[in-house]
């Protein structure tokens, strides 16, 4: 069995470690290493059993101790635009980010949570509204265009849905 001293080994052997990245200590795994008598651990190795951690958060090595920070890497999205965004750090979630995507366009963010926004919901609606009018009146212009030119009247349904649009277009 290998033992250490002093931070080196006192004979060679296998052993087990728990690897973690040198750059911000996250933890990597474990593996059986061989060490030779007289030498310590390589970068990125420890003895130490990292914490068990729960979903959402990953063991860090920091000096000599393990702890548990949180890990929102992945896609998470703006809470100014709802725009994707990939995120690659560890630590807490920034407020400028949330990890709920936005239903909508006409969604924003109250600082908890993604809200309707009424306001721009109803002038989507109002512009669908105008914009189905204009395409009706757009639609049936050649009646119009028909009885100047020949006289031929232009059907009362067709005078009704133009003078209905004509309201929605312009109401």
């Amino acid at each position: 069995m290998v033992t250490f001293k002093d931070g080196f080994s006192s004979d060679s052997g296998e052993i087990s470690v728990f690897l973690f990245r040198q750059s911000d200590g996250e933890f990597l795994g474990e593996s059986v290493v061989y060490i030779s008598q007289g030498c310590g651990l390589a970068p990125g190795q420890t003895l130490d059993n990292p914490p068990e951690v729960e979903h959402g958060c990953v063991a860090v090595r920091s000096g000599d101790l393990w702890q548990i920070v949180e890990d929102h890497r992945g896609t998470l999205y703006s809470t100014t635009n709802g725009a994707p965004v990939e995120y690659l750090t560890l630590g807490p979630l920034p407020e400028n980010l949330t990890t709920v995507p936005r239903p909508t366009a006409h969604h924003r963010w109250n600082n908890i949570e993604w809200e309707i926004d009424v306001e721009a919901t109803a002038d989507d609606d109002r512009k669908k509204i105008v914009a189905e009018a204009c395409r009706y009146l757009a639609e049936t212009d050649w009646y119009v265009t028909r009885q100047m030119e020949s006289g031929k009247a232009i059907p009362p349904d067709v005078i009704a849905g133009r003078k209905a649009a004509r309201v929605k277009a312009n109401g």
